[in-house]
């Protein structure tokens, strides 16, 4: 397939057309971009939700006088 953007077409049985996606070719050699860049700030945000979960968990207990 040579380098460029395609498009991939599915067709139903009856000829009708399901769905429509643009692809991009990149040339031999070359590295492809993904779109990780959502992916990531959701793991750093889960991280620090986890962490934050933690430190509440084990935070020292609070005296109270009664």
């Amino acid at each position: 397939m040579p380098a460029g953007v395609h498009t991939i077409v599915v067709f139903g049985a009856d000829g009708s057309e399901i769905a429509r996606q643009l692809i991009t070719v990149v040339p031999a050699g070359q590295l492809a971009v993904t779109a990780q860049g959502p992916l990531g700030v959701a793991l750093l945000g889960s991280l620090l939700i986890a962490a934050g979960g933690m430190a509440w968990f084990l935070r020292l207990p609070r005296c109270r006088t009664v």
